[in-house]
């Protein structure tokens, strides 16, 4: 299963993939588990 990159969604490509490393979300559980990051909508 690919857990790890989510760039797989359209619309997100490498540089927000890295906004949302950089908030803390590294898997597809920290989204489930968290609220929207500033700046991702």
């Amino acid at each position: 299963m690919i857990d790890k990159t989510f760039q797989l969604i359209k619309g997100i490509g490498p540089v927000t993939e890295r906004k949302l490393w950089a908030c803390g979300i590294k898997c597809w559980d920290d989204i489930l588990d968290s609220t929207r990051p500033k700046g991702i909508s």
